[in-house]
């Protein structure tokens, strides 16, 4: 957990940053990819999902399965929406906050 203010402002500034890049790459890039090499956006929408998930694995496999269908979620919002920008404010308001909430109901 960020102790101290320096760590919390380094925080927020890395779930900006995870929010912005990987909404980039796991919603506006790899569902088009995989959509055109399988020829359905319901296919690359799942399969970057999957993609998300994995690239959490190191948070466990239950996790991972999480994630991955939260990844599924916020590519069909980026669709329905038609823009990433509504889960990159979601992604990073949830990158923010989960932290404190977690420590939180810990104590």
């Amino acid at each position: 957990m960020p102790q101290g203010r320096t760590e919390m402002m380094l925080w927020m500034a890395l779930s900006v940053s995870a929010g912005l890049c990987e909404e980039t790459l796991y919603r506006g890039y790899l569902p088009t990819q995989f959509a055109a090499l399988t020829n359905s956006l319901t296919a690359g929408i799942a399969m970057s999902g999957v993609a998300f998930g994995l690239s959490h694995a190191y948070q466990g496999p239950g996790q991972a399965v999480v994630i991955a269908i939260d990844g599924m979620m916020l590519g069909a919002l980026a669709h329905w929406r038609r823009s990433v920008r509504p889960g990159m404010i979601a992604h990073t308001f949830k990158d923010c906050v989960a932290r404190f909430v977690i420590a939180a109901t810990r104590h």
